[in-house]
């Protein structure tokens, strides 16, 4: 043991400064998102607390999600994502732009219900003029589906041979 008691107790008040010092520097240090947050009026700055808090126990893991979290909104400009439209135009109401996705898509199905259609008549009048074993006239005209015939012998000459495959009649 040392004989100087000064000495001993000057290391345990260092060691304890440094250690409080740590502790606050720990804890300051993950509530910089929060402050980030709080002063670009961020509306999930309370989450954002909370989730500093979580980032203690996660040895600050989260941390750096927690800073681009709350640097990715500002007031002037919100989350930075706009219309596809003019900067000064008003972006339409969800109800509205509903609306017209749907308006879009129930004209993109005709056309693919017109499409498939018409491949389909062009497929028919393909096969009614090929010269083809009854067999499978038969089976296109039932609607059913032919799968790929590729075999010389099950469909005769070459230039006969096709690879099918139909969707029936729907």
């Amino acid at each position: 043991m040392i004989g100087d008691p000064f000495l001993n107790y000057f290391a345990l008040g260092i060691l304890f400064f440094v250690v409080g010092v740590l502790f606050y520097g720990v804890i300051a240090i993950h509530d910089i998102p929060h402050l980030i947050a709080k002063g670009r009026d961020h509306p999930h700055q309370d989450a954002i607390h909370a989730a500093g808090w979580v980032s203690l126990f996660t040895l600050h893991a989260l941390w750096p999600f927690l800073w681009i979290w709350a640097m990715a909104y500002r007031p002037d400009r919100g989350w930075g994502v706009h219309s596809a439209g003019s900067a000064g135009a008003q972006p339409a109401s969800n109800a509205d732009e509903l609306e017209a996705l749907r308006a879009r898509l129930a004209a993109l199905e005709r056309g693919m219900r017109r499409a498939l259609a018409a491949g389909m008549s062009k497929l028919d009048a393909e096969f009614r003029h090929a010269v083809l074993p009854a067999e499978i006239h038969h089976a296109f005209e039932c609607g059913l589906v032919l799968v790929a015939v590729e075999s010389e012998a099950a469909m005769g000459d070459a230039p006969y041979r096709r690879h099918v495959r139909g969707l029936g009649n729907e």
